[in-house]
């Protein structure tokens, strides 16, 4: 699905929902020995077959999320995260060309609250904010709401918006999903330029909700 998005320097940060740094860096894991909820949470991660039939590759595999350090889009300039104390966990980063999709899990914190404080934020933003300059460059960013996306039925609650941020190297678009089950928010952030295949979205939240579904079976995901 192209969404029209506007062409400019793409940088993957997630949402109050999701997060990423703004850094590229190579395709990695840790090297020390993960903890139980480490390892809980890196099988909720999707992978690259989630993705659909796009030639996507692994930029970061599974690495520590904390939303104190990430650079990331806060929504209606609000840290939904730190508010909900929903702010560590583990993350994962592909890159199809022009278009970045990060993966967020995270456990912890006001779960039951937080897709609803997710929406009524979107739903009352009352029209564009200003965020601090990003790592790559062009100035203090402006970012606005631009509509919702619709979450597919997929057994799991979720949300949608796109979010259109601008700054004077270019502007950009991304869609932000939140999916809550449990303890658990399974958040996706897609950034890319105008004209960009966004097919990828569907095939993502319905691998990172199967992934949600699976982990609650005996035979785990």
């Amino acid at each position: 699905m192209a969404l029209g998005l506007l062409l400019g320097a793409c940088a993957c940060t997630g949402d109050d929902g999701g997060g990423g740094s703004d850094d590229t860096a190579p395709a990695s894991t840790s090297t020390s020995v993960p903890s139980a909820a480490a390892v809980r949470l890196n099988q909720l991660l999707i992978r690259k077959v989630n993705l659909g039939d796009g030639d996507f590759r692994a930029v970061v595999v599974s690495r520590p999320f904390s939303a104190e350090r990430a650079s990331r889009i806060r929504l209606c300039d609000q840290d939904i995260r730190s508010q909900l104390r929903t702010v560590a966990g583990r993350q994962s980063r592909f890159a199809n060309g022009a278009v970045e999709l990060s993966h967020t899990v995270t456990s912890g914190g006001d779960t039951n609250d937080f897709l609803q404080r997710f929406e009524s934020v979107a739903a009352d933003c009352p029209g564009p904010w200003r965020e601090a300059p990003l790592p790559t460059g062009g100035g203090p960013v402006t970012r606005e709401i631009i509509g919702t996306y619709p979450v597919p039925e997929v057994g799991v609650d979720g949300a949608g918006v796109i979010i259109r941020s601008r700054n004077a190297a270019g502007s950009t678009d991304t869609v932000v999903i939140v999916l809550v089950q449990g303890a658990v928010v399974s958040s996706l952030s897609v950034s890319g330029p105008e004209g960009a295949d966004f097919d990828v979205v569907e095939p993502a939240i319905r691998g990172a909700a199967d992934r949600l579904l699976a982990a609650q079976s005996p035979a785990g995901p």
